[in-house]
């Protein structure tokens, strides 16, 4: 059954991509309703519903969901031309990432879903943008806390200010040194603040932020999409021997030859390699944005297995969490027996019910052991 499901969103979202029309009598054999569930999952629900359009088939939930889509990119994308243009008038340098690029590489607009807009940014300016934001009708979600600063203004508005490439974390080590210096890789614009990424370098970080989610919470279809979609374009006049050395620096090649390979093989309709269909099983699993289950077998796994361990360092938190979501704490060391007592009391009284899903795991990893 879930191998019918990714071979039907693969399918459809195929159709959309190679600008094919999708067999109407095959799809008169899909659940549709299960099809509409496992594509929203995978945050594909807009482009599945564009193969079905196509071909002529009317399906109310996947309509919405696809003119939702192309509303939300439509307003994303205006939005980030406003927030743009302010930083350039206040000479802040800025590169859009991610989603708000790709979204440009896909058939129509729409039909690459999005839930925010990311922007790195001069992280010396983080105060006059938080200015610039509230100015521009944003409400401050979190700001100096982790890697970015999060804004959002209704109806749809959720923009990352990023200070940084990549977090630190203890997993990604020789990601986040690869990237400590963004300079090294900005290329200039016909503007004079807004950066860009060489074809090579942008393909580099897809890969880097992919590995980054898979081996935290896991990466879901809409990773593999991007990867088809990107290389389809690009590929052919890219230097894949910098891109092949910088992979190696990153020590990330095998991961990016997996990917790679299942995201053609996938979309080409070839046989997959025990490798691929591994890596398969475990992306569908997580879904467009991590699964809790992965994130917890993935951080018991960094504990050497150790439950011990694992519930230590989630009530007494490492120095490196301490310094990037408490930063008071971590400047004055003192106090934190308080922080402790605080994560204690929140768990009880405010992350109950989160907790239990992440101890009933690790209990039934117990018993699965025993």
């Amino acid at each position: 059954m879930i191998r019918e499901e990714i071979d039907n969103i693969i399918y459809l979202s195929g159709c959309v991509l190679k600008g094919e029309k999708a067999d109407i009598d095959r799809i008169s054999k899909m659940d549709l309703e299960a099809l509409y569930n496992a594509s929203k999952r995978q945050s594909m629900a807009a482009i599945v519903g564009k193969a079905l359009q196509d071909a002529g088939v009317q399906n109310e939930a996947f309509e919405q969901a696809l003119a939702k889509s192309v509303r939300k990119n439509v307003l994303l994308k205006r939005e980030l031309k406003t927030i743009t243009d302010s930083f350039e008038k206040n000479h802040i340098w800025y590169l859009p990432l991610k989603g708000c690029i790709m979204m440009d590489y896909y058939p129509s607009i729409g039909v690459r879903e999005m839930s925010d807009i990311d922007i790195l940014v001069d992280s010396s300016c983080a105060k006059l943008i938080k200015t610039i934001m509230t100015d521009l009708g944003f409400e401050t979600v979190s700001f100096n806390l982790g890697a970015h600063d999060l804004y959002h203004k209704k109806p749809v508005y959720n923009i990352e200010i990023h200070r940084s490439l990549v977090p630190e974390r203890k997993d990604i080590s020789v990601i986040e040194e690869y990237y400590k210096n963004p300079s090294v890789i900005l290329k200039t614009t016909d503007s004079e603040y807004r950066k860009e990424l060489s074809k090579e370098d942008f393909y580099i970080f897809m890969i880097a932020h992919a590995y980054k989610h898979y081996i935290g919470g896991g990466t879901g279809l809409r990773s593999l999409m991007d990867i088809y979609v990107y290389l389809s374009k690009f590929e052919k006049s890219m230097d894949m021997s910098y891109v092949s050395n910088e992979l190696k620096k990153l020590e990330i090649s095998n991961f990016e030859e997996t990917i790679k390979n299942l995201s053609f093989d996938l979309y080409n309709r070839n046989r997959l390699s025990d490798d691929e269909k591994e890596m398969l099983k475990y992306i569908y699993s997580s879904g467009a944005y991590g699964s809790n289950e992965h994130r917890y077998r993935n951080r018991l796994k960094r504990n050497e297995g150790s439950k011990l361990s694992y519930v230590l360092k989630r009530v007494f938190v490492t120095d490196e969490t301490v310094k990037n979501y408490y930063p008071f704490f971590y400047k004055f060391p003192i106090f934190l027996p308080a922080l402790w007592i605080y994560r204690i009391l929140r768990t009880i009284f405010v992350r109950r019910k989160k907790i239990k899903k992440e101890l009933d795991f690790l209990l039934r990893e117990k018993k699965n052991n025993d």
